[in-house]
């Protein structure tokens, strides 16, 4: 927490249904705009914190909040009755996200991998083709793949949605510069 301290502004952060829950990592510097635009439109807050104002956005607007939000962030938010589970990561990728999906097992997230490693029943495989463009070329944050198989990075300016029922996601990117020329 940075903006409200207060043990109402804790995460995982529920709405008063209980419907949906969301785990954010970030801040959002225009929250107090978007907190007006929503309250102008029936929600009340109960919280100061950004978290409830990013919350509230998505239940609104969904993925189209996204455009919304200036400042930096990864997320995941889920929708209990509709079984999904929407991450996304800021436009330029300031706040990390990783996933890994094993078909009818397992989907797991994280803004670190170690977490993500300390659920696999073995030893990760090394991604070789990652770790030779590494030693080789020095690339190491030029594509979705980490350095261990099957774990991925979500790339900046993307949405994942991950459909529990199916045990299947869709990515999509967000994001995609505006590049104007001034003469």
């Amino acid at each position: 927490s940075i903006i409200d301290l207060s043990d109402h502004a804790s995460q995982p952060f529920y709405d008063p249904s209980g419907r949906y829950t969301l785990i954010y990592n970030g801040e959002i510097y225009n929250y107090k705009e978007l907190r007006l635009e929503l309250q102008k439109l029936g929600y009340s807050f109960k919280t100061n914190s950004d978290t409830e104002v990013f919350l509230f956005a998505l239940i609104e607007w969904g993925e189209k909040s996204l455009n919304k939000f200036i400042g930096m962030f990864s997320f995941a938010f889920f929708d209990k009755s509709a079984g999904k589970i929407f991450i996304a990561r800021d436009a330029y990728g300031i706040k990390p996200l990783y996933f890994r999906h094993i078909k009818n097992k397992s989907f797991s997230f994280s803004s670190e991998i170690k977490p993500i490693l300390k659920l696999m029943s073995s030893l990760p495989k090394l991604n070789k083709k990652r770790s030779y463009e590494y030693l080789v070329h020095g690339l190491y944050d030029h594509s979705c793949e980490t350095f261990f198989e099957d774990i991925y990075s979500l790339e900046p300016g993307h949405s994942l949605i991950f459909n529990i029922e199916e045990q299947n996601y869709a990515l999509k990117k967000w994001w995609n510069p505006s590049l104007v020329e001034n003469l």
